[in-house]
């Protein structure tokens, strides 16, 4: 799933969690050149 940000753009990415029924999500800031 891909985020935008005012300030710049962020990569949201689910994480399946074998030891739970949840999600967990990592942002990873993307600056563009």
């Amino acid at each position: 799933m891909l985020m935008g940000s005012g300030e710049g753009y962020f990569y949201y990415v689910s994480v399946q969690n074998g030891h739970s029924r949840g999600h967990k999500g990592l942002l990873v800031p993307i600056f563009p050149g």
